[in-house]
């Protein structure tokens, strides 16, 4: 007999029933929830579920917990809408990368990201370019982060011709298949997934179209992106790379059917991230359309080495072996933090330009700010505002010198507020 109970987020038992095993490896729960409370990546409100499994003596042989949450994804008159309201995302793409342990990321490890991601207002990842740890997920799941989960699929040193793309030989189409259908079974009860990436530079070609054919046969709840199929038939959204500014507005003029939400964009290597503010500039004018995007990206991949004298650097391509080992020298190193999550100078400007709270305008005679909340589902109220009043500015008397003070506000979603 196989039992489930759903529990409230305040945990009141809302939903509970056993059904018995008969002939079958395959048994269905169907119940609608009334007005549940939807989770978005700004109220992340999760359910818990129990699935108990007992013997012929009524005994519990097996328990699983899960957490699960409600939402609505949907692509509608050329927008993404969740929840029917058209998001932005302030994205990155993020690979897992420890500067002492490689690949192989510690729990604690992961929540860090999860607070810088936070700190700097990010509020989406894509899982650049394979599926994560999968407590990365729940980390998403608990936190509010909107995840794209891409498939390990990446093969663009063969070649993006038709007729030498992987993605266009029928002879690997098992191979994508596999590992699309493995990310989707083990992913798919995750709420933060919002959209499935059918892959990496990888071509297109039939194995693409298979692979989102499956997806939408199985999974009728999220749109699939997939970069190389550009505005055809296997992407639901038109996610280019690295488009100039100008470009993204002569695509929003056009009033496409398809949201434009660039998976990669604003290469951060360096010091600099050069033209940020060109980017959103153009997105808050066609918001319904441009739907923000992904920055390249979140860490460098430097691992921690010492040098003669005993003190560590961040190493690279060129650091290892003798001087005709091959590497791509500092190319991994093109993210907004280092190694161990310090931020780099472009880290400020991100997060200014990410912030969901923007400050709109300031009147000198009548001493009065005008704010605007690019939230789109929670208020302000849990936000507190400080500021500081200089003496003169440019000739104008602001107030006593150095003078501190907090507001509490209050701002519906996406509202403007004046004081």
């Amino acid at each position: 007999m196989v039992e489930l109970k759903l529990f409230s987020p305040d945990n009141l038992l809302i939903y509970s029933n056993k059904k018995q095993i008969v002939n079958s490896r395959k048994i269905d729960f169907n119940r609608l929830i009334d007005n549940p409370l939807k989770w978005t990546g700004e109220t992340p409100n999760l359910y818990t579920l129990f699935i108990n499994l007992y013997d012929n003596q009524g005994n519990i042989i097996e328990s699983k917990q899960k957490k699960v949450g409600f939402r609505r994804v949907e692509i509608k008159n050329g927008s993404f809408l969740l929840n029917g309201k058209p998001i932005i995302f302030t994205g990155v793409n993020r690979h897992e990368h420890d500067p002492y342990n490689g690949h192989a990321l510690t729990l604690e490890s992961m929540i860090n990201d999860i607070k810088e991601f936070k700190k700097l207002n990010i509020n989406a990842v894509r899982t650049c370019h394979y599926p994560n740890d999968e407590r990365w997920y729940e980390l998403c799941d608990e936190h509010g982060i909107y995840v794209i989960d891409e498939a390990n699929i990446e093969s663009h040193g063969m070649g993006y011709d038709s007729f030498r793309t992987l993605g266009n030989d029928l002879s690997f189409q098992q191979m994508h298949m596999d590992r699309t259908v493995r990310m989707y079974k083990r992913d798919k009860n995750h709420p933060s997934i919002i959209l499935w990436s059918l892959g990496n530079e990888a071509g297109n070609g039939v194995n693409f179209v298979a692979t989102y054919n499956w997806l939408k046969a199985n999974d009728k709840s999220r749109p699939v992106m997939y970069e190389r199929a550009e505005l055809g038939y296997n992407s639901d959204i038109y996610c280019p790379m690295y488009p100039q500014p100008s470009y993204l507005k002569e695509y929003a003029m056009k009033k496409p059917p398809k949201p434009l939400i660039m998976c990669e964009y604003e290469h951060t290597m360096g010091n600099s991230g050069g033209n940020f503010v060109d980017y959103w500039e153009t997105i808050e004018q066609f918001p319904n359309i441009l739907q923000g995007g992904f920055i390249w990206d979140f860490v460098d991949q430097g691992f921690a080495k010492k040098n003669k004298d005993g003190v560590q650097y961040w190493a690279y391509g060129g650091d290892y072996g003798d001087k005709n080992t091959p590497s791509d020298n500092n190319f991994l190193c093109n993210g907004i933090v280092a190694p161990d999550r310090s931020w780099h100078p472009h880290a400020y400007e991100i997060k200014n330009i990410y912030s969901p709270i923007k400050i709109r305008s300031f009147d000198r005679k009548e001493n009065k700010l005008i704010l605007e909340s690019k939230n789109f589902f929670k208020k302000t109220d849990t936000l507190l505002l400080i500021f500081e009043i200089n003496n003169d500015v440019n000739g104008f008397s602001l107030g006593n010198p150095k003078q501190f003070d907090t507001l509490s506000f209050t701002l519906n979603p996406e509202e403007k507020f004046r004081n």
